[in-house]
C-alpha cells in the first residue's frame, strides 16, 4: 500500500470525488462565497508549493505563516498550509526567525520579517492587489505557476517523518492517519491549526465537505448551515 503523503491524499481524493465541494469559504459580513471542489483546491496547492520552490524552500524548512493567524478560516490560509506539507516545509505561526519565507495576508508582513515575502489580498476569486502589495510579492502570481508539483526525487518516508507543524511539533504522518470526514458540516473558525486540520484536511483524507463561515450572527450561520444542507457547528464527528 502506497503511504498517505500529501500528493497521495490530495489525487486519491480528486479521484474519488474530485468535482465535488471541498472547501466553501464565507465571509457572512462582506457577503462573499467561495467554493472549491477537490480539484479546484489541489490546482492551487501544486501551484503554491511551486511557488514555494522559486522563493528559495526546501524540504525541512519553515514557512512562517501569519496569514493564518490572522486570517484563520480563509480558504488561501489552507491552501498555503497544505502546500507547505506538499513541499516538505513546516508551518510556523510564530518563528519569524527560521522562516525562509513569509505569507501575510492584505494588512502586509509584519517588521520583523527577514525573507522573502507574500502578500494575499484575500480576495474572493483569488484576484491580486489594486496596486503594489505591502510585500515582496503579490500572490496572485501564483496563477503564473505549473499546475503540477514535480515528485522527481521526493521521498515518501522522509515527507511523512518532516514536521507540518512546528509547535506543538507534529509530524506530517500524524495527520495523515486522522480519521477522515464524510460529511458536510459548518466550522466556524477558531484555532488556526484546528481549523485548517478538522476542516479541509480531513475531509480531503475522506469525502467530506467544509463550509467555514466568519464573521456574521448565529441567524446568519444557521441560514448558511441550511442553504448549504450542511450540519451546523455544534456536532461532533
Amino acid at each position: 500500500m502506497e503511504p498517505r503523503t500529501v500528493r497521495n491524499i490530495l489525487r486519491d481524493r480528486a479521484r474519488v470525488a474530485g468535482a465535488s465541494p471541498l472547501l466553501t469559504h464565507y465571509d457572512a459580513t462582506a457577503g462573499h462565497r467561495t467554493e472549491l471542489s477537490a480539484v479546484t483546491f489541489a490546482n492551487w496547492v501544486h501551484k503554491t508549493a511551486n511557488l514555494l520552490d522559486d522563493l528559495g524552500a526546501r524540504p525541512g524548512d519553515t514557512v512562517w505563516l501569519p496569514l493564518l493567524a490572522a486570517h484563520p478560516g480563509h480558504w488561501v490560509g489552507a491552501v498555503w498550509s497544505v502546500s507547505s506539507w506538499l513541499a516538505g516545509t513546516t508551518v510556523s505561526l510564530t518563528d519569524a526567525d527560521r522562516a525562509v519565507v513569509a505569507v501575510a495576508g492584505p494588512e502586509g508582513i509584519p517588521p520583523d520579517a527577514r525573507c522573502p515575502s507574500v502578500a494575499c489580498s484575500l480576495h474572493p476569486l483569488g484576484l491580486g492587489f489594486p496596486g503594489t502589495p505591502p510585500a515582496d510579492l503579490d500572490y496572485a502570481d501564483v496563477l503564473a505557476q505549473p499546475d503540477a508539483y514535480p515528485e522527481v526525487g521526493r521521498d515518501a518516508a522522509a515527507d511523512l517523518a518532516r514536521v507540518a507543524w512546528d509547535a506543538p511539533p507534529t509530524p506530517l504522518a500524524d495527520l495523515a492517519s486522522l480519521p477522515p470526514r464524510d460529511d458536510r458540516f459548518v466550522l466556524l473558525p477558531a484555532d488556526p491549526q484546528a481549523t485548517v486540520v478538522d476542516g479541509p484536511w480531513r475531509c480531503l483524507l475522506g469525502t467530506g465537505s467544509v463550509v467555514v463561515v466568519t464573521g456574521g450572527t448565529p441567524a446568519d450561520v444557521a441560514r448558511i448551515a441550511a442553504e448549504e444542507r450542511a450540519t451546523p457547528p455544534g456536532t461532533s464527528t
